[in-house]
């Protein structure tokens, strides 16, 4: 999401704090080249194959291969469980963006992810987002993670 407040800037290799991962082998990718062993990391389960992968080409490790060497390599790993059959029927990456803020790795409250949600989209794409982004929120408060509440504070 862009908001007129926010700076955003390219972390040095190897000074990522956060990776948010919309797929486990970008993630790995992503921590490879950015990530240190304090580098804490969301990630969506669901694999995006390559087209060559999906021709019978090649060949994608297995999911816990994956998570495995990431959590190798960083202080944390959340996976991002969105359903039982994989599937995400809200946009993913605001449902990311939903697991990010629920966390309590990032020092701004849900409530202010919301407000600007209410400023960037339009009406008729607002409450589909909103509900994605609560779904994010909802996903990592079912493996025990800390949620922040509406003010900004651990629950």
């Amino acid at each position: 999401m862009f908001h007129p407040q926010l700076k955003w800037e390219i972390p040095a290799e190897g000074q990522a704090d956060i990776v948010v991962g919309m797929e486990p082998v970008e993630a790995l990718r992503v921590v490879t080249d950015y990530g240190n062993p304090k580098t804490r990391v969301i990630v969506s389960p669901r694999p995006i194959y390559p087209i060559w992968v999906l021709a019978g080409q090649a060949t994608c490790p297995p999911l816990e291969e994956i998570i495995g060497k990431l959590k190798k390599l960083v202080a944390k790993v959340e996976v991002v469980q969105l359903s039982k059959d994989g599937k995400a029927p809200l946009p993913m990456n605001i449902l990311m963006i939903g697991a990010l803020a629920g966390s309590g790795m990032v020092p701004v409250a849900v409530k202010s992810f919301e407000e600007v949600m209410r400023e960037i989209f339009a009406p008729k794409d607002l409450e589909r987002n909103l509900k994605a982004f609560r779904a994010g929120i909802e996903a990592l408060k079912k493996r025990g993670s800390p949620a922040k509440s509406r003010t900004g504070r651990r629950k």
